[in-house]
């Protein structure tokens, strides 16, 4: 392994644990590499670049799975670049030319500015689009280097200005708390390994404390082979366990170029709201969290974007939800008005455990502590594409909030995450969509093609007969009764097995890919086991010919999953179906029976469903567009899915299930 590393074949690749790392904590990182190839020779020379070649085919398979992963690739100047502006330019285009993307920040070598003058070097920065550096630090001594933690702008004395570089001063290195203890006085050379490992923690503590309390930032530089356990088994494992302890909820992370986004914004608003004009409204700041570090890249945090100056006093901070706090997040989903079983964690252990999709599932919280808003989101991948939804596999979902800042400052991070996570879009479901204020401000897009229908229970069960359409609805009842149909209600695992065998058959037919069986095993372990669903089964005899699983939120009944068989349909089992469940609902105290999402192209169904005495409305779906240009279209119903329809039936029943389930997943 010695040989492999001194002749440059092997360059500890150990990208992927650092990209695991950091998405522990809801980030993505930044990779800075050198676009000049060294060698071993100029090594030993006293001009200590690195020997790999970024042209190479390893490295170009490197930056495609790096850009999948949505992480920042940036700059590692090489040692003498800070004394030539020709030099960093080549390296920049070179650098940009191998890893297919716009490279917009790095770090010099050694932190190598030019040492009696850092500002030419950073003028060289900005006078060739970059923007920004990380790299005034000390290089032996943890710690911020000209007293502080926030990103700033580098002033040049000789021209008498701001450059237009953004300067995010390092804090620190993986040498500071590792080979050079002794040297930065953190710990005696005699001291025990636990002493040392005390230290280590207290004055890394120390550092974020520093941060918490100016709501700065703290940006932590590791190399990528700190995760090589054999060479360095300090490293990797130190951090790991600093962090578990350490980065709490007032801290978040972010990769460096969006810190710099957040920060030249933040600048031009108040540039912008600072300006003597008799027309322009006052634009207030909020001060964010501080923020912390993650391994070989950035975590950082930036002052919060301006909000509206009348929700200024409700200024909030938002993170990814930890295990500790779950009991929380579920107390506010059960006494928010607006919240749905799809806010709750059983949903969120239904989805990952029967879709495999990963959670981020963001709460604020005021300065007083208290939860003001929860925002669930899971991350789809696939064919096609990196998304955040909330909430997929369902209609409805999104934000719920106690103010417009509260959501405000939600979806933000939300906005933030999809850039991080270098998603295509992020997808917010909801009943009524977002407030056009918030809506604007981030420069959603929505789409209104589905419809939800739904009827008032509170008639009873006497008058929304009388209400049902005579000829059509209360006639197939009573052919249904007549021919002896059963409703059933069951919640046994069995049953669930038995609602998939039907479901499957339906989907087939209707040619629709169908959900893994897991899916609803998970949904009655969470959901129906413990009362939140119901499973409800018509018989004709001793014949299972419609099942439909049914939740409970709050005081609206939602039939989520229908499955009723066709070659029955004479019988007349979904009307059937459909009544007994409304009056299964109304005796126990539900105020509403929501039908759910269709289509608008759907005529057909949401005729059906208006004979009920269901009134609809236009559902919204409010879309964030990063690296997508348009609106998905992910609607089965239209005519583009056509010919899928007619053909999937066609498929064997095994082949039908199996491959259904990895579709399904796709289109979440």
């Amino acid at each position: 392994m010695a040989g492999a590393v001194l002749s440059g074949r092997n360059h500890f690749w150990k990208f992927a644990e650092w990209v695991d790392f950091a998405r522990r904590y809801g980030a993505q990182p930044a990779f800075y590499f050198a676009a000049r190839k060294g060698s071993l020779g100029q090594y030993a020379a006293g001009t200590p670049d690195c020997f790999y070649d970024i042209h190479s085919a390893r490295f170009g398979e490197l930056f495609a799975q790096l850009r999948d992963a949505g992480c920042e690739i940036g700059l590692h100047a090489s040692y003498h670049a800070h004394q030539d502006a020709s030099q960093l330019r080549r390296e920049k285009e070179s650098l940009e030319h191998a890893a297919g993307v716009r490279v917009e920040g790095g770090r010099h070598h050694y932190w190598r500015l030019n040492p009696r003058a850092p500002h030419e070097t950073l003028a060289h920065h900005a006078a060739m689009g970059m923007l920004y550096d990380s790299s005034l630090a000390f290089e032996f001594y943890p710690g911020f280097r000209r007293g502080t933690c926030h990103p700033f702008r580098p002033y040049h004395p000789g021209e008498r200005r701001e450059l237009g570089i953004i300067e995010l001063p390092p804090t620190w290195m993986d040498d500071h708390f590792d080979r050079r203890l002794a040297v930065n006085r953190i710990a005696d050379p005699a001291a025990s390994e636990a002493e040392v490992t005390a230290g280590t923690e207290a004055y890394a503590a120390s550092l974020l404390d520093a941060v918490r309390r100016t709501g700065g930032v703290a940006i932590v530089d590791y190399h990528v082979r700190g995760m090589n356990a054999d060479f360095f088994p300090r490293y990797g494992p130190w951090l790991a366990r600093f962090a578990e302890k350490h980065l709490d909820s007032t801290l978040r992370c972010a990769a460096p170029r969006d810190l710099a986004h957040q920060y030249r914004d933040h600048h031009q608003q108040l540039h912008a709201a600072s300006r003597d004009c008799t027309d322009s409204a006052p634009v207030q700041v909020v001060s964010a969290p501080a923020a912390t570090a993650t391994p070989a890249f950035a975590a950082l945090h930036a002052p919060a974007p301006a909000v509206p100056a009348e929700a200024a006093y409700d200024a909030c901070t938002v993170d990814l939800l930890r295990p500790e706090e779950e009991p929380a997040w579920d107390a506010y989903v059960d006494s928010h008005l607006d919240a749905t079983i799809y806010h709750t964690l059983a949903w969120k252990r239904v989805t990952e455990e029967g879709l495999g999709h990963r959670p981020f599932y963001l709460r604020a919280r005021d300065a007083s502590g208290k939860w003001v808003g929860v925002l669930p989101l899971f991350l789809v991948t696939g064919l096609f594409g990196r998304r955040l939804v909330s909430m997929p596999m369902r209609d409805r979902g999104g934000v719920v909030a106690d103010s417009p800042a509260a959501m405000d400052a939600l979806l933000r991070r939300a906005t933030e995450l999809t850039r991080n996570l270098n998603c295509k879009y992020l997808e917010i479901r909801s009943l009524a969509g977002l407030p056009a204020k918030v809506t604007d401000a981030l420069r959603f897009q929505r789409s209104s093609d589905w419809i939800t229908t739904r009827i008032n229970l509170q008639p009873g069960r006497d008058a929304l007969w009388k209400a049902l359409d005579r000829d059509a609805i209360r006639w197939a009842i009573g052919k249904a009764e007549r021919q002896g149909l059963r409703f059933v209600r069951d919640n046994s695992e069995s049953a669930v097995h038995l609602f998939y065998l039907l479901f499957a058959r339906t989907r087939r037919a209707m040619g629709i890919p169908v959900f893994p069986r897991k899916f609803f095993v998970a949904m009655w372990r969470h959901i129906i086991r413990s009362g939140g669903g119901q499973l409800f089964l018509v018989y004709q005899n001793d014949e299972p010919i419609h099942a439909m699983i049914c939740f409970a939120s709050k005081d609206t009944f939602i039939p989520a999953y229908a499955a009723p068989q066709n070659r029955w349909r004479k019988l007349y089992p979904s009307e059937y179906m459909f009544w007994n469940s409304i009056v299964w609902a109304i005796e126990h105290g539900f105020r509403s029976y929501d039908f759910g999402a269709d289509s608008f192209r759907q005529e057909g169904l949401l005729f059906f469903k208006r004979k009920w005495g269901g009134v609809q409305q236009r559902m919204a779906y409010d879309f964030f567009l990063h690296r997508a240009a348009a609106l998905p279209q992910f609607d089965s119903s239209a005519p583009v899915y056509e010919t899928v329809r007619k053909l999937w039936p066609l498929l064997p029943d095994t082949l039908s299930r199996a491959f259904g389930s990895w579709v399904t997943r796709q289109l979440s």
